[in-house]
């Protein structure tokens, strides 16, 4: 039998996602693991979002493995875990070190060029190369054998020209078929889009969280989501900006999220809006955060806000008053033909 939960990016310790968000995950993967019967959760990579975690944040994770020590877990070692740029050190060293003396016997920690081999006897193989994922094993004596690899394609142009998702369905096809392996489980990339889960939280608005449930005897992998807070952006950039547009905005989403409210680039007439008012009118929903996005930039300068811009009410109104305005350096025929599509859309 083997039947395991493919997680990856787990980010412990990120500072933009709160800690309860955390518990909220673990507490859902763990249920998850359990109602689904699984042999093990495999995470592929960046348990930790610091390859230096804090004391507090590594035992986090510790409690977390010692009161479900009826489940096994496999990690493997990303990008984000190592320590020096030889790659010898990493975050999980702690963890490696507690299963070398018998202390911990329900974790796996391997690197890449590692192996690690369950009590079932499935074989784990973590590979440091995106090119390592097509070649066979050198030996298969294992009733399963897994590839493991955190990392990007060698190949980035399918990022770009919108066939990302094709790209990764082909490629994997093909891994499958020259490796002879019975599964392939990839981290790295933060967006569902299979091979990859996805990540544990959304550690950034553009992450998507997602998991992939793996039952190899019976030939079945589906993806899977927890019910987690979400990060939700409220794009309010072609909108007639006010402080009733802005909270009926942050009402709409649901409760327990992040959100973010989005305006034009590259500065927002949220400079003029009463902020008071619109904390006060949303300080009844449930959220983690709220985020004005670009209201930062403007209060950074340190320096005074020109009267036009703090009272300007849409998009146009900002554009002129930046355009007319020397003490933000800004190129105005750069900020023109950025802002171009915004103030044609207010226009019309």
């Amino acid at each position: 039998m083997c039947k395991f939960l493919h997680t990856a990016d787990w980010h412990i310790g990120a500072r933009n996602v709160p800690q309860p968000v955390f518990d909220t995950a673990l507490d859902k993967l763990q249920a998850t693991a359990r109602s689904e019967a699984v042999d093990f959760v495999l995470c592929v990579g960046d348990v930790f979002d610091r390859p230096r975690p804090a004391q507090r944040t590594k035992d986090f994770l510790l409690k977390f493995i010692l009161d479900n020590d009826d489940l096994f877990f496999v990690f493997t070692v990303g990008n984000h875990d190592f320590e020096n740029k030889d790659r010898t050190y990493h975050s999980l060293m702690f963890l490696k070190m507690l299963v070398d003396a018998g202390k911990l016997t329900n974790v796996s920690v391997i690197a890449p060029g590692e192996c690690a081999v369950n009590e079932d006897g499935t074989l784990i193989e973590a590979v440091g190369a995106w090119e390592d994922l097509y070649t066979a094993p050198t030996v298969r004596t294992a009733p399963y054998y897994i590839r493991a690899f955190h990392g990007m394609p060698s190949d980035k142009s399918a990022f770009f020209d919108g066939k990302l998702r094709a790209y990764l369905f082909a490629e994997h096809e093909r891994m499958m078929q020259t490796s002879g392996v019975d599964y392939i489980a990839l981290g790295d990339i933060h967006k569902d889009i299979f091979p990859y889960p996805g990540t544990l939280v959304q550690k950034t608005y553009s992450c998507e969280s997602g998991i992939i449930l793996v039952d190899l005897d019976k030939g079945n992998i589906r993806g899977c989501k927890l019910d987690i807070p979400k990060k939700v952006t409220v794009d309010l950039t072609n909108a007639h900006v006010d402080e009733g547009s802005v909270i009926s905005g942050i009402l709409g989403c649901p409760d327990s999220s992040f959100v973010r409210v989005k305006t034009a680039i590259p500065l927002p007439v949220f400079a003029g809006l009463d902020k008071g008012k619109i904390k006060d009118a949303v300080r009844g929903k449930n959220h983690w955060e709220v985020k004005f996005s670009n209201i930062a930039p403007i209060e950074s300068l340190q320096r005074s806000i020109p009267p036009e811009l703090r009272t300007a009410k849409t998009i146009y109104e900002e554009v002129e008053a930046l355009v007319l305005d020397d003490s933000y350096g800004l190129k105005k025929d750069k900020l023109l033909r950025s802002c171009r599509g915004y103030v044609e859309s207010e226009d019309a």
